[in-house]
This record gives structure tokens, C-alpha cells and sequence, in this order.
């Protein structure tokens, strides 16, 4: 199974268009094209749930709260917090998957 089939599940059973208009939800973050081997689910992104991701083999983690919210400026990655999360993400291969509002 892909990640575009797990997305198109949830997205059928949480609609995006039921989301609060300014909500960023969806793809957070990489290839969702890919085929998934482990999924984690989790309220939102930390350091420590992309280790977990990590040591448990998962390629796509599914978070309720967006880690990308407002526009980003830039990756700055050796002061910012959200873009070393981002950085890893994309070193490891890993999809970053929202649903916030939608499922609220």
C-alpha cells in the first residue's frame, strides 16, 4: 500500500474541504508515492517521535496538529527547530502526513 492510498482513505473519511479554511493539512512533507512499511500516529511532530519513526522503520508518520502552519521564510537548519525536524524528515525518506480540522 502507498501513501497516496492510506491519504485518500483518511481524506475520504475526513474530507480536506471540511478543514478550517486557513488549516494547512494534507502532505506535510515528502514522496507519497511510496510504498509504506510502518505508519506512526501521533498528536504532533518532536524530535523525539522522528527518532521513534526512525528506530521503528516507519515512512510515513500521521500527526493531528500541522508542523508547518505558517508560510516558511526559510530552512534554516542550525537554528531552527521545525526546520532540523524537516531536514530529517527528508534525509530519512519519511512523509509527513496532517489531519487537523478535518477531523476535529
Amino acid at each position: 500500500m502507498t501513501c497516496n492510498e492510506i491519504i485518500k482513505f483518511i481524506e475520504d473519511w475526513a474530507p480536506k474541504e471540511i478543514a478550517w479554511q486557513n488549516d494547512n493539512i494534507g502532505v506535510q512533507v515528502g514522496n507519497t508515492n511510496k510504498k509504506v512499511t510502518n505508519i506512526l500516529i501521533v498528536l504532533e511532530l518532536t524530535a523525539d517521535v522522528v527518532n521513534r519513526a526512525i528506530k521503528k522503520n516507519c515512512n510515513l508518520i500521521i500527526t493531528h496538529h500541522p508542523l508547518i502552519f505558517h508560510p516558511l521564510k526559510n530552512l534554516e537548519i542550525n537554528t531552527n527547530s521545525d526546520s532540523q525536524l524537516i531536514a530529517r524528515l527528508i534525509k530519512k525518506d519519511i512523509v509527513l502526513y496532517s489531519a487537523h480540522t478535518n477531523l476535529d
